[in-house]
């Protein structure tokens, strides 16, 4: 009986930590590897109008290379990949055309990328 007791005292805390971290961002918040995130692969024409314009003028005197649309939960937004003067950069664009961040790939970037695993799951 003491060990039945033990258990379930021991499950109850397992739920209520694991509730308490996914609480802490709804799931929702992008960096959170506990959500799981829909990636697709769309063209330009596929993207809303202000998502374009922003990958456009970004992309300016260069070539757009990669778009992917990224679901997470409820909360789209948009991923580009582009060359502008033989550098290659990742643009994050929210739904509505507001550019979150523009990284310049490096070499060692594109060396993560091909060794990345679902290994590095964690909380937020």
């Amino acid at each position: 009986m003491r060990t039945f007791s033990i258990m379930i005292v021991v499950a109850a805390l397992s739920l209520s930590v694991s509730g308490i971290v996914f609480a802490k961002c709804g799931g929702n918040c992008g960096g959170c590897k506990m959500a799981k995130a829909k990636e697709e692969a769309v063209t330009l024409d596929k993207c809303p109008e202000k998502v374009q314009e922003t990958i456009k003028k970004e992309a300016e005197g260069g070539t757009i290379d990669e778009i992917e649309k990224v679901t997470i939960g409820e909360k789209v937004i948009y991923e580009a990949e582009i060359t502008v003067d033989e550098d290659k950069y990742e643009l994050t664009i929210s739904n509505e055309g507001k550019l979150l961040k523009k990284e310049l790939e490096t070499e060692d970037d594109e060396e993560d990328d091909d060794t990345a695993d679902d290994d590095d799951a964690g909380a937020c």
